[in-house]
């Protein structure tokens, strides 16, 4: 393998969400594999900037007014660095690196899908259309491989599947016990309809008021795009009077602590990728009750490491968490110690660098 080789990532922006984690993580494991790493994005969000300058990987983010003056301003950052390989995450990238390629750049050019399709309109078509000039598309879900090869045979052979990784020896469980018999729930995840918000606060409210002790803390990002989905989650949260026991806060850097000290992590989405969140939290040894859409029952093995629920059934997201709050307490470590193990098992960041390293080195 050549080692000297460029990489450049591109991604949108430098926000909280899974896949920016995904990337930088990715970007610093390229580093110590011995490549040439430039990350580039072009909003203004910084949340992983500190991240990458702690693990010494060059970066430049791109100033620029509109959607044109961005994408020849990446152009120019590409034809600068000359890149062997670049790798970008999320549509709008995904697309300019295709559209670069297709007007002649000779990079290895690896876009990813970081969700599952939920249906096939014309934007996802003309998406699509694009990345017949891409060399490899990377889906972090075998649900998405297979929607992809279902719907656009032609891409079949250029699309694999690579899960998240998490970094096992950093997101570790704690040896600190509780001495209190409040349960404590954690969620990540932005605030929009995706995550299912309405449902499943309707679901901690009866479960509260069937005599359980449970806190919810629920942090994650606010898009102006959902300003009124937000304001809608906000003025049910208030009408149910859920207060101090079901808590929304901004999405923090030091996200770790947050999960060893909860007794267990839920993600309520209507669909997801492959959770990043969830990943996380088994690594740090914690049971998870989560959503059975997707690629979730690879992650969550019904009543062994956690449960698993319908996501439009508030009854059914009810009787889930009942269960879980009555198991007893070496129970619950039981499933979380299982989380520990299977995070290990089946997320490390080796083979995450080793599959991409594969498709550069191609």
């Amino acid at each position: 393998m050549n080692h000297n080789k460029r990489v450049l990532c591109l991604i949108d922006g430098l926000g909280s969400g899974g896949a920016q984690r995904q990337l930088v993580g990715l970007a610093a494991l390229l580093k110590d594999k011995g490549y040439d790493v430039l990350f580039v994005w072009y909003h203004k969000s910084e949340f992983y900037k500190k991240f990458l300058e702690d693990n010494g990987v060059n970066f430049e983010q791109i100033q620029a007014k509109n959607i044109f003056q961005k994408f020849w301003r990446v152009r120019n950052v590409i034809s600068r660095f000359r890149p062997d390989a670049i790798i970008s995450y999320i549509d709008g990238p995904n697309m300019a690196a295709c559209f670069l390629k297709a007007f002649g750049l000779k990079s290895t050019i690896i876009v990813s899908e970081r969700a599952v399709l939920q249906k096939i309109n014309s934007y996802q078509k003309r998406k699509f259309f694009l990345y017949r000039w891409a060399d490899y598309i990377v889906s972090n879900a075998q649900e998405q491989t297979d929607i992809i090869n279902r719907f656009f045979p032609s891409l079949r052979n250029k699309t694999v599947t690579i899960r998240n990784f998490v970094e096992t020896s950093v997101f570790v469980p704690s040896d600190i016990i509780k001495d209190t018999n409040e349960i404590q729930m954690l969620v990540v995840g932005r605030m929009a309809p995706q995550k299912n918000i309405i449902r499943f606060m309707r679901a901690i409210k009866k479960v509260q008021e069937d005599g359980i002790q449970l806190r919810v803390k629920w942090f994650g990002g606010q898009s102006p795009v959902q300003k009124s989905y937000i304001e809608s989650v906000i003025t049910e949260h208030k009408r149910m009077r859920l207060g101090e026991k079901f808590v929304f806060m901004p999405p923090i850097r030091e996200i770790i602590p947050e999960y060893q000290a909860c007794d267990v992590f839920c993600l309520p989405s209507l669909f997801e990728g492959f959770p990043n969140v969830v990943c996380e939290a088994m690594s740090c040894g914690k049971p998870i009750l989560c959503s059975n859409v997707n690629d979730n029952a690879i992650l969550v093995h019904h009543s062994d490491n956690g449960l698993l629920f319908d996501p439009k059934s508030i009854e059914d997201m009810t009787d889930k968490i009942k269960e879980f709050c009555k198991l007893s307490k070496k129970e619950r470590i039981e499933m979380g110690n299982k989380s520990r193990k299977i995070a290990k098992d089946i997320l490390s960041g080796e083979s995450f660098v080793n599959k991409y390293i594969n498709l550069i080195e191609k």
